[in-house]
């Protein structure tokens, strides 16, 4: 009889799903392998000792039995608890739009480091101390778009490639991306404060982004251009669709 493989996955817990009396489907985001499900049979058992590693937005190390049917987690272990997220609304509030954005922005099993350890960092700045920034939300469909590889070059203007100048270029949604005033005859002072915000998300991995503040007006333009990345993907737009209304 074959021995099924073992496989061993730091992630981040995202959803779980109760299935018939006491098994669960754990949805994870790994850094190993991507977003994933694991099957976890017997987990409401009163004698479980999974269960209290397996609670959404927590980072657990998961050791599970690859078969024809899937994964099936054998240990659990959670690394990283965030208490300070979990006792405060607002923060879990933020930990579950990030969720929501894994879930239904990433493939399964399309590996990016990167964006699992970007995510963790904003994970980790919902359990500091510090004021909750206002651009949370957007700081991770940033990291999203980086990682899909539809987030436009911050540095050069997408039609020529010289190097944007402050005040002097602007965002074509139909070309998905920012234009300097000579290809697109204007600019748009806004955008200025806009990529200083990306590039400060993406060059600092997140890690200190409470030390930011972004003013309304800026936020306000950061998700019209974020949400027209996203539009311009027909097989992302639908997903989208409302999610500012």
């Amino acid at each position: 009889m074959h021995k099924p493989s073992l496989h061993r996955f730091r992630a981040l817990i995202l959803h779980g799903t109760s299935i018939r009396e006491k098994d669960r489907v754990i949805e994870a985001y790994t850094r190993e392998e991507g977003r994933m499900h694991f099957f976890a049979p017997g987990i409401h058992h009163v004698a479980s000792r999974r269960a209290g590693h397996l609670e959404p937005f927590m980072e657990s190390q998961i050791v599970a039995a690859s078969s024809m049917k899937g994964y099936f987690i054998r240990e659990a272990k959670v690394l990283r608890t965030f208490p300070r997220l979990r006792a405060d609304i607002e923060r879990v509030n933020y930990a579950y739009e990030i969720a929501k954005l894994l879930r239904g922005y990433t493939g399964e099993n399309q590996k990016d480091m990167v964006l699992y350890d970007s995510i963790l960092s904003l994970i980790a700045n919902l359990d500091s101390p510090q004021k909750i920034p206002n651009f949370m939300k957007e700081a991770a469909e940033i990291n999203i778009l980086r990682s899909l590889g539809i987030l436009p070059d911050l540095y050069r203007c997408t039609n020529c490639r010289a190097k944007l100048q402050a005040d002097e270029f602007s965002f074509k949604k139909s070309h998905h991306g920012f234009w300097c005033s000579k290809c697109a005859g204007q600019g748009d002072p806004i955008l200025t404060e806009v990529v200083k915000v990306f590039r400060f998300i993406l060059d600092r991995n997140n890690r200190s982004i409470y030390m930011l503040r972004v003013s309304p007006q800026t936020l306000l333009r950061m998700r019209e251009v974020v949400k027209g990345l996203f539009q311009a993907q027909p097989e992302l737009a639908r997903n989208f669709a409302g999610r500012y209304q």
